[in-house]
């Protein structure tokens, strides 16, 4: 045994900074680590069983979809087989309409899911949405989807029927799209035929009503060869009628001889090259309107080259003598003349009108020359998106990897609920445990005493009283003793030492301790007076079998001692009275210990509690020192109070006594003595307990008390 002081304390029972949790855990578990390793068992195992049977592995179907940016062309190329726009975009909406509702509820009409067992309605569609992942990674043409489900089956059945699912919604939509766009270019076809037919009624009605033929062209060569002819007549009557009036011939050139009709359509040839000129400046000679001008400049141009060729086979006949026969009176000359002249007038104005029906018939027909363009591209596109629409359909979204049949689990978390259901349990027994001790926290080891006690330290141990055949534990004992008496005299100044010994309960063992103290004071050949100061209890006068009348009390005391152990201990029994207590003050004890210092040199009092004796409390401030007795077992909230109680009686020098105390708490805090030591308690042991003194602490030891 030796005094341990704050310095010799492990940094886990030092609360220099507070309580601390680990130390506060131990102390509650110390001595009770077998209890809580039990319970730990009892609640862990069927904890980690609970958890283990909370979850189910999970299996998790898998199953991949491509989206192709491009298709090849069957039999036309159109804007279906060029690089789709914004595809990564298009990849995400599709993995979007997977988990869309309506796909997921015709998924949950698929006939082999519901033989397998999956649930319908609300029930089936949670499941089926809570189980169903879909995912689309950046950069590629991919759409993962995966079903997790407890059972393997099922897994693969939901993806199979959400993809089929899907397929067929899409082939719809796609069908129904293209449909759609069929019927548009149906209608655009059917718009551009009625175009084109009503631009071709209109032009044939026109040359019908002013020509009669649909050969404007032709008609208007007649009626110009008509009209020279008429003009080469009314040039040989008028040669005639110079003839007959006797005036020189005036023959004029060919290419001099005025032409109205060619002098208007050279006027509008120049119109037209003026417009045309404008519009190639802010127009490409490729559009609509740059094109229908240069056409009608085009056809004026015709018209003009065959008004010459016209005019210069008129010249040509006119130079050779007409097979009529010509009138010879001047008046049938005027006549004709005159007839020609009106016959000539109403040719023109015939050539006028089918000279600008030709305009008008010219852009009809160059009008329903671009509707039958627009019908002819109509009618391509229509061909080209009906061949395709197959391919276009199926292809676009095509299934890579078929829904797989799960082998092993995707997640399984039954080891991680079991191991912390098995935690759980093993903390709820540490807790129960634990919690109980800290509860009903009692002084079971020497360290408690440091931590309860904290400016007070223990200044010594005292192990379990001993079988008296035991004379090993005997000399243990004994060593304590010694050990606790050298520490006290270290503690004492020079002079006659006072010490008083209580305890915070009854039953701590003060008694014995405070007999086997003097006993080993006695043995340096000191003069020992051991006082029973325990007005109630009494507890050392009955076991020495002592008796001191309450009228002898007041003696001198020299005449009031009882000398016991050879006359080696002298001792001061307790008076046999219940009112010795009312006369006991600080006052009284202090004159009788005067009266001692002069005759002992070690004076030794055993008085009642701290917490519940008047004798203890008086006693405080008299003694040179208190040894406070702490058994193990005491309430640390008593050993609290009780060194509470001592500070607020200003109690100068203060020791604890760890009594009975263990073998753990030897080995922690004993250090073995030397062996003459040993030989010499050896030698003492039966002398300092006599076989009637070990009988009677061996019965007390039965008994639970010490005192």
């Amino acid at each position: 045994m030796k005094l341990m002081t704050d310095a010799d304390q492990s940094p886990f029972e030092q609360e220099e900074s507070g309580p601390n949790p680990v130390l506060l855990l131990h102390r509650a578990l110390r001595g009770r680590y077998w209890l809580a390793a039990l319970l730990a068992v009892l609640l862990g195992v069927p904890g980690a069983l609970l958890g283990y049977s909370l979850s189910q592995p999970k299996y998790t179907s898998r199953a991949v979809l491509e989206a192709s940016p491009t298709l090849p062309a069957l039999l036309y190329e159109n804007e279906l087989n060029e690089n789709m726009p914004a595809f990564e975009a298009f990849v995400r909406q599709q993995g979007a309409r997977l988990m869309s509702e309506r796909v997921l509820n015709k998924a949950l009409d698929n006939d082999a899911l519901k033989e397998a067992g999956w649930p319908t309605g609300t029930e089936g569609m949670i499941r089926l949405r809570s189980s169903l992942s879909v995912s689309t990674p950046k950069k590629t043409n991919q759409i993962i989807v995966e079903v997790t489900d407890p059972d393997p089956k099922l897994a693969r059945l939901a993806a199979a029927a959400v993809i089929e699912s899907y397929d067929k919604i899409r082939q719809e939509y796609e069908s129904t799209s293209f449909g759609q766009r069929e019927q548009e270019l149906e209608r655009l076809r059917d718009r551009y035929q009625r175009d084109r037919d009503e631009k071709r009624r209109l032009a044939l009605d026109r040359a019908l009503n002013v020509a009669g033929s649909e050969d404007l062209q032709a008609v208007q060569r007649r009626k110009m060869e008509d009209l020279a002819r008429i003009e080469d007549e009314i040039r040989s009557l008028a040669e005639q009628r110079r003839v007959l009036s006797g005036a020189a011939p005036e023959p004029a050139p060919a290419a001099e001889i005025e032409d109205p009709e060619l002098a208007k359509l050279r006027d509008e040839a120049m119109q037209l090259k003026r417009t045309l000129e404008s519009l190639l400046q802010t127009m490409t000679p490729k559009h609509r309107q740059v094109k229908r001008v240069q056409s009608e400049l085009n056809v004026v141009n015709a018209l003009i080259e065959s008004r010459e060729k016209e005019l210069r086979e008129v010249q040509a006949a006119a130079a050779t003598p007409s097979g009529e026969p010509l009138p010879q009176d001047l008046d049938e000359l005027e006549t004709r003349i005159t007839e020609l002249t009106a016959e000539r007038e109403k040719i023109q104005k015939s050539l006028e009108r089918i000279a600008k029906a030709r305009l008008e018939v010219l852009s009809l027909q160059q009008e329903a020359d671009e509707a039958n363009t627009r019908f002819e591209d109509a009618e391509r596109r229509l061909e080209s998106l009906r061949v395709e629409k197959q391919s276009q359909i199926v292809g676009r979204i095509r299934i890579a990897q078929e829904p797989e049949h799960p082998i092993r689990p995707s997640s399984d978390r039954r080891i991680q609920l079991g191991a912390l259901g098995l935690i759980v349990g093993v903390g709820l027994g540490v807790a129960l445990v634990s919690g109980f001790g800290l509860v009903f926290s009692r002084v079971r080891m020497s360290d408690d005493i440091s931590l309860t006690a904290r400016d007070y330290s223990m200044l010594g141990m005292i192990p379990e009283f001993p079988d008296p055949d035991d004379e090993q534990s005997g000399r243990d004992v004994l060593d304590s003793f010694h050990l606790l008496r050298v520490l006290i005299d270290a503690r004492s100044d020079a002079g006659c030492l006072v010490s008083g010994i209580t305890s915070p309960v009854s039953g701590d063992g003060k008694t014995t301790i405070s007999l086997l103290l003097a006993r080993s004071f006695a043995m340096t050949q000191r003069r020992v007076l051991l006082i029973d100061a325990d007005l109630v209890g009494r507890g050392l006068s009955r076991m020495l079998n002592l008796r001191l009348d309450g009228d002898e009390s007041e003696g001198a005391l020299s005449d009031l001692v009882v000398p016991i152990e050879g006359g080696t201990i002298d001792v001061l029994p307790s008076p046999d009275t219940d009112t010795g207590s009312d006369r006991f003050c600080r006052y009284v004890l202090q004159r009788r210990l005067e009266e001692a210092r002069e005759q002992y040199d070690v004076v030794l009092l055993d008085t009642g509690p701290i917490l519940g004796s008047i004798e203890a409390a008086s006693m405080v401030p008299v003694v040179d020192q208190m040894l406070l007795i702490v058994s193990r077992g005491t309430e640390s909230r008593m050993l609290r109070m009780s060194t509470n109680r001592l500070r607020e009686l200003r109690a100068s020098r203060v020791g604890i006594v760890f009594n009975r105390a263990s073998t753990v708490d030897f080995h922690r805090s004993y250090s073995p003595v030397s062996s003459a030591s040993r030989r010499h308690s050896s030698r003492t042991f039966k002398t300092v307990l006599p076989p009637m003194m070990a009988d009677e602490h061996h019965e007390q030891r039965r008994e639970g008390t010490h005192g």
